[in-house]
């Protein structure tokens, strides 16, 4: 599962509104699936600290769109950045998208990362259980054989 976590904007963004300030929220596209914040009104540096979560799929890359919401008009799209998630499959780090500053990552890599090291070493011990086990019956065989001499 990918979190992406919309934290806040690093910088203002100039006023598109002609009577009021700015009413910005963001969309979130990852793959087919599309999340969007709450409209954060009157804001030129709006604080989200909002989270969503997506299934892990093939895409490479999710877009950002900023926009500016507006009760009377289509809503603006003031900003687009694209994030290439080089392996969705990574810790949750926070980072920054163009002025927008966001955690993301693979909600299970910690606890998914702890079973892959105790898998590792289960199958090394019983690797060497084996072995241990493969060495006694061949010296159970050895005995047999000087016996029945």
């Amino acid at each position: 599962m990918l979190l992406v976590e919309i934290l806040k904007l690093n910088d203002k963004v100039d006023n598109k509104d002609w009577f009021s300030k700015n009413d910005l929220y963001i969309k979130i596209i990852y793959g087919a699936q599309i999340r969007r914040t709450n409209i954060v009104w009157d804001k030129s540096n709006p604080v989200w600290n909002e989270g969503f979560v997506f299934n892990h799929n093939a895409t490479e890359h999710v877009i950002f769109e900023l926009y500016d919401g507006d009760k009377w008009s289509p809503d603006e799209l003031i900003l687009k950045e694209k994030y290439a998630l080089k392996n969705s499959h990574m810790d949750v780090k926070e980072v920054d998208v163009g002025i927008l500053k966001i955690k993301i990552g693979d909600v299970y890599f910690k606890t998914r990362e702890k079973y892959n090291t105790m898998l590792k070493k289960k199958t090394i011990v019983d690797i060497k259980l084996k072995r241990i086990h493969e060495i006694l019956q061949l010296n159970d065989e050895l005995e047999a054989f000087h016996t029945k001499q």
